[in-house]
């Protein structure tokens, strides 16, 4: 009964492991180590390959398998790749690069003018003649004329399907598995989906603005490294600023989801129909229907749960298939691992923590589901709606009763707008550390600003959580004090001043969301961002230091004059610090704190 939750936690473990190795070799000083970072995607798709046909019942080999995702990678994110790859490609022609950054500007103008046709015909999908019960769909809607294409799989295993808008020919494509495993009616639920999607884009597109801002990405990162004083860390800081912006053109269409299933259900005139073709197509490709919020947040889709109640908020009837319960009507009680009681009562969830019973009302929860990783015990996560979280260990016998009973409760949960408040908050805070990084070198000799704040930055705009909270008070504050005690002038206070607001802003965010659950995918971003820089300042500072005992006074020297040298280790203590738990936070941290300590103490 938690497979999907299982799943869903490898991906993310193989996700970070992935992450860590390719932010290993993107460090090392070896020419050979950008073109290993594909060999690092393979490896990952070959540890998991037979787990995957087994856990989807697929029949291909590995190198059909290999070969489909990327034709399918490509074809979705292609151009964004090769985007943020630009600045990158040029730096590495050399003497050449005058001539190369016209061609692979051509080259992506041409790529994002074709992008619907090449995602066609990558993909290999077939035309086909519209059936009958999706051409009376079409009828309904304001797209007019639309092709219908079929996307083989051969042997695999792809639960989705697709709106490809165009100005003069937007097409909708149905995977194998969605002809293959939906009713007509559920087909005719998701085609309504995908002309919702081609309805609204077609009504927002603007051509001219989005050509224009386009148009300015593809030039600057094409010629960018033409210009005077451009130097290899534009490339890094260009791929971080295309991800963001990619990030938030994600986060549109993950808001648009909503809108097209509302509109698809005017258009196909069955609520039922759509919920019942969304449950099958998340239970094929194995996905748990509620999914962690920082999960859904960084997902192209809302969660299956979000989606239905999406759909019931519209007026429609309840789908037939959700489990009605196991024991008395509306209410059911199961036992925590502990022995105490869980209520899921109809309209509130009762249980006790430390002793003291607590209740809630199921709109007051924001996040309710199953959390179950690959060896820890399953358990009840309990978030509420101001950010207050909670976990229930689990009995693993009564797993298949709480899912049924959240099934049940899912639809009716409030929406969690604090928690994207202060995201948003962090992300702010932590753009404007960065630029008083970028910009303090050139406000004179005075002001101290080294790697610190912006590895402490960098971590508040990818995954902004706790850990990177408390990464930045550390940072900023820090510097801030150090400013003060070396007693800079003139502009000098004023970046002190700021680095003093966003300390305080940082902490005041940190105490208010100190009780909130963290994931285990914004705990490692965190700690792997800020003990890189640690290691490479460290790393040949303690090597240099046991060289020779005449290099002692220069150490001091070199301590007093470079404030990251007990500024890093402090800020990552206070990641590792609140990213553990019970006495591994002390023998995690606690070295890296005397490692400041005595790097402070020798400075003074």
């Amino acid at each position: 009964p938690a497979l999907g939750e299982r799943v869903l936690a490898r991906a993310g473990q193989v996700t970070q492991a992935a992450t860590a190795a390719v932010v290993v070799l993107l460090f090392l000083p070896s020419p050979i180590s950008n073109w290993l970072i594909p060999v690092v995607f393979v490896g990952a798709a070959l540890g998991g390959f037979h787990a995957r046909r087994r856990l989807l019942d697929e029949t291909w080999s590995f190198g059909q398998y290999l070969t489909f995702m990327v034709r399918f990678w490509i074809a979705w994110i292609g151009f964004w790749m090769g985007l943020a790859a630009s600045p990158s490609i040029v730096f590495s022609t050399g003497d050449a690069a005058p001539v190369a950054a016209p061609v692979v500007a051509a080259l992506l103008i041409g790529w994002y003018a074709r992008q619907h046709a090449l995602f066609i015909r990558i993909l290999g999908a077939r035309p086909l003649e519209l059936p009958a019960h999706l051409r009376v769909i079409l009828v309904r809607s304001r797209v007019g004329t639309s092709t219908f294409w079929r996307i083989p799989v051969a042997g695999g295993r792809l639960a989705t399907a697709f709106a490809v808008p165009s100005p003069r020919t937007p097409a909708v494509a149905f995977s194998d598995t969605v002809v293959e495993s939906l009713t007509e009616d559920e087909q005719g639920a998701v085609y309504a989906h995908e002309l919702a999607h081609l309805e609204r884009i077609a009504a927002t597109r603007r051509t001219g603005q989005e050509w224009s801002i386009i148009g300015a990405l593809i030039l600057t990162g094409s010629f960018g490294p033409l210009l005077p004083g451009a130097a290899l860390w534009m490339v890094l800081a260009w791929v971080v600023g295309i991800l963001l912006f990619f990030g938030k053109v994600m986060a549109q269409n993950r808001k648009a989801e909503e809108a097209s299933d509302r509109r698809a259900v005017e258009l196909c005139g069955d609520a039922g129909a759509l919920e019942r073709a969304l449950i099958k197509l998340t239970v094929l490709a194995r996905l748990p229907r509620r999914w962690s919020l920082d999960f859904e947040s960084a997902s192209t889709h809302p969660s299956l749960a979000k989606r239905i109640q999406a759909i019931r908020n519209v007026g429609a009837a309840t789908s037939p298939h959700a489990p009605a319960g196991t024991a008395h009507g509306d209410v059911l009680q199961v036992a925590s691992r502990a022995g105490t009681p869980i209520v899921f009562g109809a309209d509130h969830l009762e249980w006790t923590e430390r002793e003291e019973p607590r209740r809630a009302a199921y709109g007051e929860l924001g996040d309710l589901r199953i959390d179950a990783g690959l060896r820890a015990a399953p358990s009840l996560h309990v978030t509420a709606v101001s950010g207050r979280s909670w976990n229930i260990p689990l009995d693993p016998r009564m797993v298949a009763d709480v899912q049924a009973a959240l099934d049940r409760v899912d639809a009716r949960l409030g929406t969690m707008t604090t928690r994207r408040t202060q995201q948003w908050l962090t992300r702010g805070l932590a753009l404007t550390l960065l630029a008083l990084a970028w910009l303090a070198p050139l406000m004179g000799r005075e002001v101290a600003m080294n790697i610190s704040p912006l590895a402490a930055g960098a971590v508040g705009v990818i995954s902004p959580g706790l850990a990177a909270l408390v990464a930045m008070t550390v940072a900023a504050g820090g510097l801030a004090v150090f400013n003060i005690l070396k007693g800079v002038q003139g502009v000098g206070m004023i970046v002190t001043a700021v680095l003093a607001l966003v300390a305080v802003g940082t902490a005041a965010l940190a105490v208010r969301d100190r009780h909130a659950a963290q994931s285990r995918g914004s705990r490692f971003t965190a700690v792997l961002f800020l003990i890189f820089p640690f290691v490479g300042s460290w790393g040949p500072l303690t090597a240099y230091a046991f060289s020779g005992e005449e290099r002692l006074p220069i150490m001091a020297e070199l301590l007093r004059a470079a404030p990251d040298l007990w500024l890093l280790p402090a800020t990552l203590a206070g990641a590792v610090f609140v990213s553990t738990g019970g006495r591994l936070r002390w023998f995690a941290a606690l070295p890296i704190v005397a490692a400041a300590v005595v790097a402070l103490l020798a400075s003074a």
